[in-house]
């Protein structure tokens, strides 16, 4: 469980300025609302995809 963790806390450090050099030069030129509805709606697609991606369940149920 602690090597899962670290991975986690790994892939989150590195996720965090890479999102800002993206989403930082894109903010200026882009409507921040825009922004967040954008990402939003991406998220929300991606989760619902993924509820729906069979392997995920069945991999869950063991």
């Amino acid at each position: 469980m602690g090597r899962v963790f670290s991975v986690m806390i790994m892939f989150s450090g590195v996720a965090m300025p890479l999102g800002m050099v993206v989403f930082g030069p894109l903010g200026d030129t882009v409507r921040i609302e825009w922004l967040l509805i954008t990402t939003g709606v991406i998220s929300f697609v991606s989760g619902f995809s993924l509820l729906r991606a069979k392997a995920l369940i069945e991999i869950g149920k063991s």
